[in-house]
C-alpha cells in the first residue's frame, strides 16, 4: 500500500578470465548482492535511491547485470601478490625467476 517494494537477491557466478599480470586462465567466482528499492511512481523525478517501474514491469536480469558488471574488479588477479611477467623475456615470475633480473642489477 505504501507503492514501494524491495527486491533482495543474490548473484553467485563464476567466469573464464585471464590475469592481468600474469596471463594465466583464471576462474575467480563472485557473490554479488541485488537490494533494490522498487516504486510505482516518483514526487521527484532525480531520485537515484529508487527504481521506478513503468507499467508496472521490471526487468530483474537487466538489473541483475548491471549489478554485476558494477561489482566487477577493475584487474583480475590469479592471486593477490601475483609476480606477473618479466618485461623482457617473458617468464611468469610466480612460476620461476629467469635471468633478465640479474642482468639488470648487475649494470
Amino acid at each position: 500500500t505504501a507503492g514501494i517494494v524491495t527486491i533482495e537477491a543474490e548473484a553467485k557466478f563464476s567466469m573464464e578470465v585471464t590475469c592481468d599480470r600474469c596471463a594465466e586462465d583464471i576462474k575467480p567466482e563472485f557473490t554479488v548482492d541485488v537490494i533494490h528499492d522498487l516504486v510505482a511512481s516518483l514526487n521527484h523525478e532525480d531520485n537515484d535511491d529508487y527504481i521506478l517501474l513503468e507499467d508496472m514491469k521490471l526487468d530483474v536480469e537487466q538489473l541483475t547485470l548491471e549489478d554485476i558488471y558494477l561489482a566487477l574488479p577493475g584487474k583480475f588477479l590469479c592471486k593477490e601478490d601475483c609476480k606477473g611477467l618479466c618485461f623482457k623475456c617473458g617468464q611468469n615470475l610466480n612460476v620461476a625467476e629467469c635471468e633478465c633480473k640479474k642482468q639488470y642489477d648487475n649494470n
